[in-house]
């Protein structure tokens, strides 16, 4: 093989090789992202049972209380 060739499959492949490694950054960003939204989803949806259970539970012995 000659020099320009050899020199020619090199770079072929280190694009390749970068093209490569591009497509799976994105591809992981974008699982991160769908993750970071469903941990927030969650959070947030447990955050909202928990209120609400203090919440009924306030109201629960309000109401008692107002009974006796």
């Amino acid at each position: 093989m000659r020099v320009e060739e050899v020199d020619q499959r090199i770079s072929s492949h280190e694009e390749l090789c970068a093209e490569r490694y591009a497509n799976i950054h994105a591809r992981i960003d974008k699982i991160e992202a769908l993750l970071n939204k469903f941990l927030w989803t969650l959070i947030i949806g447990f955050g909202t049972i928990v209120g609400t259970v203090i919440i009924n539970k306030a109201e629960a012995l309000e109401l008692l209380q107002r009974i006796l």
